[in-house]
């Protein structure tokens, strides 16, 4: 499941869910698995629906604690945009909030924590290479992508197209991001801060 799409996919039934409790649940289950995908680990874009190790396991990257659970691990920025954007216009369009869980918290602390590190990635544990011909599938210099500077925004490896970013800091993702963290602060300030 990539948490980009299955977001995507759900969010035309918002305003179905307004009148059917059915269908908000749906969404809100959807909204509880994406944080447990975000928490197994915020640099993944893909899932698996349990722990059966398909996907890209041949990609070599840092990262093997839940590796079982990982379809694959192409950091994009706006994977972790989506779902909290979807938590996000539940709540608008129900008016329901038993979905700002501790799953939930946490989710957003480890995509906090994970913009924060890659405002300087060249410090970032992050790497990513996959045995391919596509250039488009890898990232460079042994897979930390092109060399960055430090801009105050966040790096993505690859655009939502899941092809690798040239520069690795894609405007537009950011511009999602900021949408995002002003979503988390009204979030946390009118409805987790009672």
């Amino acid at each position: 499941m990539w948490l980009r799409d299955s977001t995507a996919q759900m969010r035309p039934y918002l305003v179905l869910a307004r009148e059917d409790e059915e269908i908000r649940d749906l969404i809100v289950g959807l909204v509880k698995k994406q944080m447990i995908y975000i928490n197994l680990d915020p640099y993944a874009n893909a899932f698996n629906e349990s722990e059966n190790f398909a996907g890209h396991q041949t990609d070599h990257t840092n990262f093997n604690e839940h590796k079982g659970w990982i379809w694959e691990r192409k950091y994009e920025i706006d994977s972790l945009c989506y779902p909290i954007q979807l938590a996000y216009l539940v709540y608008k369009n129900t008016g329901y909030t038993k979905h700002f869980d501790e799953e939930f918290i946490k989710a957003v602390k480890n995509t906090l924590n994970v913009f924060k590190t890659e405002q300087n990635h060249e410090d970032s544990p992050y790497h990513f290479v996959r045995d391919t011909e596509r250039h488009e599938d890898t990232l460079i210099r042994d897979g930390k992508g092109a060399k960055t500077a430090h801009t105050g925004m966040t790096w993505s490896g690859f655009r939502p197209s899941d092809d690798v970013c040239e520069y690795g800091y894609l405007v537009p993702s950011n511009m999602f991001a900021v949408v995002i963290l002003d979503y988390i602060k009204e979030i946390f300030t009118e409805l987790l801060s009672k």
